[in-house]
């Protein structure tokens, strides 16, 4: 009977030691999960196949999927390549925040992978970091002649304005020119963007001088005119990128930027030759009321049929851009025009949804 009482004493001695390991053990698992732990949506992003000089961005969707708030503290990328915009942040759980990353492609080609964000967080029962490791890939194509990028296209976007009346726009003007007749100028300053190479032009030089200062004072030092006017140019070219009709209602869809705050001294004026040599015919294959949505300010809607027919007025040595949305239709006409002899014909690689992408509205009008 007493090693009975005694075994049973000892059952009950081992139950409560297993109990209170029971309790230690739920204890230690609550702890470590009650955790910020930061997830993502897809942390290995795939560009697909690109152009060498494009500027890719992806947008990854970070969420705290922990059950206690953590901060993000720091952002790092891998090399100059990829940058990243992100701000510190505090994330309850459950809650989201968005990280845009980028890839510049200039100098590579072939198969690019393992571009690396790494996302440094804390949460607040543990002051060790963690990180979580995000990439970018992508197969990177060599440019052919025959394409362009959107990068490429940012540095060398022109404007050329019309400074002469309406009805003298109507009558006779340089492609793509916009219509702003001298006496409205001041009510484009903070309207035309800055940041871009513009030049104006008149009938014979004489107003296009004055117009610059006004502008070069409003904090548009890119600005410059032609020198002797449209007179000049046809003089030396007749017929060459003129156009006629009356200027489209057309507003840009982006303010200009603040003016900087560096001191520009006045530019010397452009000649016919230099304009000729810089001038960018853009021509839009999008349907017309895509057209009308959104455009680059200075390019003509031509229609996919009446390509050929358009073209044939212009140069082989004119610098022909052709885009459309996506870059699939322009690039092989540009492939075909360079074929036929137009050898500075290109497409803008990815369309106007690659620029929006990576620098939205810039430069692009819609009617009004």
């Amino acid at each position: 009977m007493e090693e009975r009482r005694a075994t049973s004493a000892k059952g009950e001695e081992v139950k409560r030691i297993l109990a209170v390991l029971f309790i230690a053990w739920a204890v230690a698992s609550a702890s470590a999960t009650a955790a910020g732990v930061l997830g993502v949506d897809n942390a290995n992003h795939e560009f697909g196949e690109v152009l060498s000089g494009q500027i890719l961005t992806h947008v990854f969707l970070l969420s705290n999927v922990g059950d206690m708030s953590l901060n993000i503290t720091n952002v790092r990328t891998g090399c100059g390549c990829t940058v990243a915009s992100w701000q510190t942040a505090t994330l309850a759980p459950g809650a989201s925040i968005s990280l845009e990353a980028r890839f510049n492609t200039a100098g590579y080609h072939g198969r690019v992978t393992g571009k690396t964000v790494s996302v440094d967080y804390k949460d607040q029962s543990n002051t060790a970091t963690r990180t979580l490791a995000l990439t970018l890939s992508a197969t990177v194509l060599t440019p052919q002649p025959y394409d362009l990028s959107v990068g490429e296209l940012e540095e060398t976007f022109l404007l050329v304005v019309d400074l002469r009346s309406s009805d003298l726009y109507a009558t006779h003007h340089l492609l793509g020119a916009l219509s702003i007749p001298y006496d409205q100028l001041t009510n484009w300053i903070g309207n035309l963007p800055r940041g871009v190479l513009t030049i104006l032009y008149d009938q014979d030089g004489t107003v296009a001088p004055a117009a610059v200062r006004t502008l070069n004072t409003a904090g548009y030092p890119e600005a410059q005119y032609l020198e002797g006017g449209i007179n000049a140019w046809t003089q030396r070219y007749a017929s060459r990128f003129a156009a006629s009709g009356s200027a489209p209602g057309e507003r840009f869809l982006l303010a200009a930027e603040l003016p900087s705050s560096a001191a520009w001294g006045p530019l010397d004026p452009v000649n016919a030759s230099y304009l000729n040599q810089e001038f960018l015919v853009l021509i839009d294959l999008r349907v017309p009321e895509s057209y009308a949505a959104a455009h680059f300010a200075g390019a003509v809607n031509v229609q996919l049929a009446d390509l050929a027919a358009w073209v044939a007025r212009l140069p082989y040595t004119a610098h022909v851009l052709l885009y459309d949305e996506d870059g699939s239709v322009a690039r092989s006409q540009a492939i075909a025009l360079y074929t036929a002899g137009f050898m500075k014909a290109q497409a803008l690689f990815g369309g106007l949804a690659e620029w929006r992408a990576v620098f939205g509205d810039k430069f692009l009008v819609a009617a009004q």
